[in-house]
């Protein structure tokens, strides 16, 4: 199975499924006219301290020898901010990535995360590589936001994987 990678997708894992104090003002977005509220979780420090928590979740987990522990390496790369406005097929790219993150080698798998307050299904359609932008190295996912459940868009959109 070397070379084939698992991906979760887990939506607001350990967010209880809170807004964080999500404000209902309502904005327009310029690029489809998607409604959205004006403040999202994305843009919270809330979000931005989720990699640290999912580093210390790993590391507790691997610690109890427990299988479902995919990988022991430390790792939780954001993914570079994107505006979803509409359905569609996205290409994400998290990290920056570090010498430890070898692609069908190490890790054996990852999940993904994203923000509770997303209001559409995205699900993994493969491409997963790694990229080179501005002198980093990246790993670039393809993912498709569903037609059939999009209800609206999201501005600075981003995720981790660990």
């Amino acid at each position: 199975m070397r070379g084939i990678l698992g991906v979760a997708i887990i939506v607001g894992a350990g967010l209880g499924g809170s807004a964080c104090g999500q404000d209902t003002q309502r904005v327009v977005s310029a690029q489809q006219g998607v409604s959205q509220p004006a403040s999202r979780l994305a843009a919270t420090a809330k979000w931005r301290m989720r990699g640290a928590e999912l580093i210390q979740e790993k590391l507790a987990l691997v610690k109890t020898g427990a299988p479902a522990a995919l990988n022991s390496v430390n790792f939780a790369y954001p993914s570079l901010p994107i505006d979803i406005a509409g359905p569609g097929k996205y290409s994400i790219h998290f990290g920056p990535i570090d010498e430890a993150f070898r692609l069908g080698d190490q890790p054996t798998g990852w999940s993904t995360y994203w923000p509770p307050d997303t209001s559409f299904r995205i699900r993994p359609v493969g491409g997963e590589e790694i990229v080179s932008l501005d002198g980093r190295q990246y790993l670039k996912t393809d993912y498709l936001v569903m037609d059939n459940e999009f209800q609206s868009g999201y501005a600075g959109f981003y995720g981790w994987v660990a």
